[in-house]
């Protein structure tokens, strides 16, 4: 389990919405059920596959191997094979075979199998609570990365649980369903037994018993960034309320939209944990586009910029120059943030140290007024590929800054 533990910290921490049209998202009407006892799960889930998602007539999913698969079926689907992944050796892919590609295609898929609660990824099916995303494989999702999906997800709970997960949730006894209406590459959801709840205006922090104590200033912090987020960048895409779940657990935290899930082991002083929030709450308006591009340092690098500005404000900047150092500690023996002609993601080290220095860098060249010209309408359009950003760059201050900022990135 160890390969899938690396993978959380690579694939599970972006939170933002995927930058495409409803159109082009993927849909799912999922119903699952779960063993409490014995971790074990049953799910159906009806999906709708569009054109964008097929390659030769193809679309391919990752679904953790220690699910049995019941059935697959669908109209037009020739025919479809079950592998183990060589990309991430704990999962499988699936690969769906269709007459045609010109369409979008419906599938239903059944399968069921044992949630490893002790994987080191932070997912768990136990008597107390239930917490699922994208680094147990226990929902199919688009092996690129990048396939948006919406949806809703229906779960059978006993009837004194509470559910939480990005969008809104819906309880008619023992009946649960999660509706999201933003795009995102996998379904992720925390539901509990035990759990309690507090509230500062519209940010919420759902705890267990371990971590009372911080309940009620992380619900502080969040609705502070999240006031401030809002009065910046939410203008056209507000976000009205947002809950945080911490647990003490192991795996990585991240953030879908409304829905933040973090690790109690992460936060450590008031400072980390208004940084930490800030950088999550921010993905709510950094696009979303390839997670294993070479583009995906944008979104990473931009949501700490922005987190770091907002512990400047809060903290002063003597905190600010706390964070800075961390990045310079990060960005040692890094070359370069990207490049044209090389596809690979960019390491952790360069989407959380050397990439937002790039930023201050260039906001020291610019200006102030020019970089935040720049950084607003980065948070507020689907900018997905850094060429956008140079263009753009060179829109807002000069050629001579764009090939500046351009070799810059490179390392040059």
């Amino acid at each position: 389990m160890r390969i899938a533990f690396l993978l959380s910290i690579l694939f599970l921490l972006p939170g933002a919405a995927i930058a495409q049209s409803p159109g082009n998202f993927a849909q799912y009407d999922t119903s699952a059920e779960f063993d409490i006892e014995s971790g074990e799960l049953k799910v159906t889930t009806e999906l709708t596959i569009p054109a964008s998602a097929l390659t030769s007539n193809e679309a391919r999913l990752f679904l953790n191997k220690s699910f049995t698969i019941a059935d697959i079926s669908g109209e037009g689907l020739k025919r479809y094979s079950v592998n183990p992944s060589e990309k991430v050796p704990p999962w499988n892919e699936i690969a769906l075979a269709f007459e045609e590609s010109s369409k979008t295609h419906e599938i239903t898929l059944s399968y069921a199998g044992v949630v490893d609660n002790t994987g080191g990824h932070g997912n768990f099916i136990t008597e107390d609570g239930i917490h699922l995303s994208i680094d147990s494989a226990w929902h199919p999702f688009y092996t690129n990365f990048a396939t948006p999906m919406q949806g809703e997800l229906e779960v059978k709970l006993p009837s004194d649980w509470k559910m939480y997960g990005p969008g809104t949730v819906v309880q008619n006894g023992n009946q649960y369903r999660l509706k999201s209406t933003k795009g995102w590459i996998d379904v992720s959801f925390y539901a509990t037994s035990s759990g309690s709840e507090y509230n500062d205006g519209s940010f919420s922090v759902v705890y267990d018993k371990a971590n009372e104590e911080h309940a009620r200033p992380l619900a502080a912090l969040g609705s502070s960034c999240q006031a401030s987020l809002n009065q910046k960048y939410g203008q056209e895409d507000k976000l009205e309320s947002a809950t945080l779940v911490i647990l003490d657990r192991d795996g990585p935290s991240f953030a879908r939209g409304n829905y933040l899930s973090v690790s109690s082991q992460r936060l450590q002083s008031k400072q980390q944990s208004y940084h930490y929030i800030c950088h999550e709450l921010s993905h709510n308006w950094t696009a979303f586009g390839d997670a294993m591009s070479h583009d995906y340092w944008m979104m990473e690098s931009f949501a700490e910029y922005v987190a770091a500005q907002e512990v400047k404000s809060s903290f002063g900047v003597e905190a600010y120059e706390q964070i800075l150092a961390e990045w310079k500690a990060r960005a040692k023996g890094q070359s370069y943030v990207w490049r044209a002609d090389t596809e690979q993601r960019a390491s952790f080290k360069v989407n959380y140290g050397l990439g937002p220095l790039m930023l201050k860098k260039l906001k020291d060249r610019i200006g102030e007024e020019k970089f935040e010209q720049l950084l607003h309408w980065y948070m507020t359009e689907p900018v997905t590929e850094t060429e956008q950003l140079l263009e753009h760059l060179e829109q807002v201050t000069s050629n001579e800054n764009e090939e500046w900022f351009k070799l810059l990135l490179e390392g040059r």
